[in-house]
């Protein structure tokens, strides 16, 4: 007797690895791949911008990295004593313009040059309702705790996200022809919007996925998504607030990510290496002891055979201090 739907899709030619940098741009499932790959030491530049949403507006952000222009003037706002901007997530701010304009063009260059450089980027759409800012018409990435009269919300259209695209994705492929663009649709359920409200966007995402991978050579989708709907439907795969996926579910789809993107050497290597960052975290119950020495003699000499191929410069020193002072 069956009990799920697994499916599975095929292994893509064009694999994640050690030798190239890659972005994650959208949503936090887009941060949580940056944050697994991170985990493993990859060259991973996870969503520069903070949690993003919309499509149009994570577009918008990889346009103006690419082309060097400055973030909209309309976009800045000042609150409760700190500087904010609309296309940014409210974890970007400065104490004066000054500081938030540089932090932001800095950003902006990271981006730029990583895309230069990168094999991929990650983009994961969240929700197709967009809040536009009523008196500039400007569609943001965060209200920034402004007043609700400001701003009306509504649904983005495939026309209009299809536009924001194409723009980002000349704007990609002019400056790296390689680079391969994957998309996937968010397994975070938006129910603020409403159950059913919910369902139309993630509806109009998918169709816009499905309308780019068939319109751009170096497009495809990743289903994640499906994974979480399809084939871990079951409550017991969401957190307590039954919206966000569990740690189980994560891994399970990480592990799907894996076996899509990375190689057998990419994937042998991501292991050992986080292998070592756990034995990194480990706390021992008696550090003076002789197990433990030989503990960190066997994992700095794990890290000095990775290096310079992998930088633990840093985790290195940390153990050297830990010996000399045993």
């Amino acid at each position: 007797m069956e009990f799920r739907t697994n499916f599975s899709i095929q292994p893509q030619q064009d694999k994640v690895t050690y030798d190239h940098p890659v972005i994650t741009m959208g949503s936090c499932f887009s941060s949580l791949l940056g944050q697994r790959m991170g985990l493993g030491k990859m060259n991973v530049l996870g969503n520069p911008f903070g949690v993003i949403f919309n499509p149009v507006t994570v577009c918008q952000l990889i346009t103006h990295s690419l082309l060097k222009t400055s973030l909209p003037d309309e976009g800045f706002l000042a609150s409760n004593g700190y500087h904010y901007h609309y296309l940014t997530h409210s974890t970007l701010y400065g104490r004066t313009f000054e500081e938030l304009n540089h932090r932001l063009h800095i950003i902006q260059r990271e981006v730029a040059d990583t895309i230069s450089k990168a094999s991929h980027v990650f983009f994961t759409w969240g929700s197709s309702y967009v809040y536009e800012k009523k008196a500039e018409g400007l569609i943001v990435a965060n209200c920034h705790k402004q007043p609700g009269r400001q701003f009306e919300k509504r649904l983005s259209n495939l026309s209009e996200m299809q536009s924001a695209f194409s723009k980002c994705y000349e704007a990609m492929i002019r400056v790296q022809p390689n680079i391969q663009l994957v998309l996937t649709v968010s397994p975070v359920r938006h129910i603020k919007d409403g159950i059913p409200e919910n369902q139309l966007s993630k509806s109009l995402l998918r169709i816009l996925c499905h309308e780019l991978a068939e319109t751009h050579g170096q497009v495809s989708y990743f289903p994640s998504y499906e994974w979480m709907i399809d084939d871990l439907r079951d409550y017991r795969f969401y957190k307590s607030d039954l919206i966000h996926p569990s740690e189980v579910a994560e891994e399970y789809i990480w592990q799907e990510f894996q076996k899509v993107y990375f190689d057998q050497n990419t994937l042998s290597l991501w292991g050992r290496i986080k292998r070592i960052q756990t034995s990194l975290a480990h706390k021992p119950f008696h550090p003076e002891s002789m197990s433990h020495q030989t503990f960190l003699r066997n994992l700095l000499y794990e890290m000095e055979e990775l290096s310079p191929q992998v930088d633990f410069c840093s985790e290195i020193e940390g153990v050297k201090r830990q010996l000399e002072s045993i």
